[in-house]
């Protein structure tokens, strides 16, 4: 299955938290990893997603992926 490759490339413990276009979030997790895979089929249907990396409580990055099947 797809998957999303998160770098964490922050040397920290960073929070991702992926949202859809309605601002709900699909998922959510902790990294203390140096990569993080999230799989594609855990976040529903086809559409556009907004991965957010978090550091004590401040967005420092956000990406807009899209999703089709």
């Amino acid at each position: 299955s797809d998957q999303i490759i998160i770098d964490n490339n922050y040397q920290n413990k960073l929070s991702v938290n992926i949202h859809n276009s309605l601002g709900q979030i699909v998922f959510s997790s902790s990294i203390t990893d140096s990569k993080f895979k999230v799989n594609v089929s855990d976040l529903g249907n086809n559409g556009v997603y907004f991965v957010k990396i978090i550091i004590d409580g401040n967005v420092v990055d956000t990406k807009k992926i899209i999703i089709q099947r």
